[in-house]
């Protein structure tokens, strides 16, 4: 149950930034609040709250100019691909082999 909410939630959050209009993720309020909600949702779930606590650690490195809004873009999709990786390979374990 939890890798199928998982994937849905990994999927659902985009990347830390937006266009360079518009500043990035980090600094819509709106946004913080999705993560917040899902995280709330998600108590038990480990994966999401990696990733919670990794985009707001994140955010908080782009906020600080030790990170550029790219190179947390870049971190954060190898985090989630890996957690998404991780996820098929353990369902597909569970399923056993092929035929």
């Amino acid at each position: 149950m939890y890798s199928v909410v998982t994937a849905l939630c990994l999927l659902f959050f985009s990347s830390l930034p937006a266009s360079a209009d518009e500043g990035t993720y980090c600094d819509d309020p709106a946004v913080w609040l999705d993560w917040h909600e899902q995280a709330t949702k998600q108590k038990g779930n480990l994966d999401f709250q990696t990733l919670h606590a990794l985009w707001i650690g994140l955010c908080a490195k782009v906020h600080a100019g030790t990170l550029t809004a790219d190179e947390a873009d870049v971190l954060f999709e190898r985090a989630r691909g890996t957690l998404i990786q991780r996820q098929q390979e353990q369902k597909d374990k569970q399923r056993g082999p092929s035929l």
